[in-house]
């Protein structure tokens, strides 16, 4: 998973950062099966810029 490889930020910081709840990024992160909604991916991906990550929203899934 590519937060896991991640040294500077973890799930605890993304969700601060994204507004996101800690049990919906480990779903995201652990279930391949579960698709979020666009407004989920969108605070994701908002919350990965405010860290200083910028990815495409499928390397994180």
């Amino acid at each position: 998973m590519w937060l896991d490889e991640q040294e500077d930020i973890n799930i605890h910081l993304l969700e601060e950062a994204s507004n996101i709840g800690y049990a919906t990024i480990k779903k995201i992160c652990n279930n391949q099966n579960y698709l979020p909604r666009f407004s989920t991916l969108a605070k994701i991906n908002h919350g990965l810029k405010m860290l200083g990550k910028s990815i495409e929203i499928n390397d994180f899934l």
